[in-house]
C-alpha cells in the first residue's frame, strides 16, 4: 500500500508516488499495489487494522500514522517498531527515548521488549521472539485483577485512579516480571 497526499502536495508526493509505483512495477511485479490518500488511509487504519500489511509512506505522514496505529494496540508504551530497508534494519520503541521521563522509573519497558522480539525474529530466532511476546502476554494477563496485581502493570495499563496514587509497576519491576515469565517458557 502506498500512502501519501499527491492531491495537495503535488510535486513532493506526486514524485514519491510515481517513483514507488515504478519500483513496484519493475522489481516486484507480482505484488498488488494499492494507493491511498493519507487522510482516507488514517480512517481505514482505525476501521480495518488487520487488513494492512506493508505500507510505504513519506516519513512525516508515517510518523503520524504509526502513533495512530500504536493507539489501536494500547498506546506508544506497548508498540515496537522496525525500520527495514536495503541496509541494516533497526528496531526501537515507537515512543522513542522518552527523555521527558528519564530516570523516573515509570517508562513502560514493553515497547522496547517488543522491538527486541522483532529483531530476534528478523535474525531468525523465531522461538525466542515468540517467547518474549508470550511472556509479555502472560504478565499482562496475570495483572488483569488490577486491585491485586497493579504492581505488575505499566502505568498506561492501570486505570487513572491508580496512576494518580502511584499504583503501577516501575520499569524494573515490569521488566523483571516479564523476564520471570520468559524463564518459565520452553525457549
Amino acid at each position: 500500500e502506498i500512502v501519501c497526499k499527491p492531491n495537495v502536495l503535488r510535486s513532493q508526493d506526486g514524485m514519491f508516488l510515481k517513483r514507488i509505483k515504478n519500483i513496484a512495477k519493475m522489481e516486484y511485479p507480482e505484488l498488488q499495489v494499492e494507493t491511498y490518500i493519507v487522510d482516507d488511509f488514517a480512517a481505514r487504519l482505525i476501521r480495518f487494522p488487520d487488513y494492512h500489511d506493508t505500507i510505504v509512506i513519506p516519513n512525516m505522514m508515517g510518523d503520524i500514522l504509526s502513533d495512530e496505529a500504536a493507539q489501536i494496540v494500547g498506546g506508544l508504551g506497548v508498540s515496537g517498531s522496525g525500520v527495514y530497508g536495503s541496509r541494516i534494519p533497526y528496531f526501537e520503541p515507537t515512543h522513542g527515548s522518552a527523555p521527558d521521563i528519564a530516570g523516573q522509573k515509570i517508562a513502560n519497558p514493553i515497547a522496547t521488549i517488543i522491538s527486541a522480539s522483532m529483531m530476534l525474529d528478523y535474525l531468525g530466532y523465531e522461538k525466542e521472539s515468540e517467547g518474549l511476546i508470550e511472556a509479555i502476554e502472560n504478565t499482562l494477563i496475570g495483572g488483569l485483577d488490577v486491585e491485586k496485581n497493579w504492581k505488575t502493570l505499566p502505568k498506561e495499563a492501570v486505570p487513572p485512579k491508580y496512576q494518580k496514587n502511584g499504583k503501577f509497576g516501575t520499569t524494573d519491576f515490569v521488566a523483571d516480571k516479564i523476564l520471570e515469565e520468559y524463564k518459565k517458557l520452553d525457549t
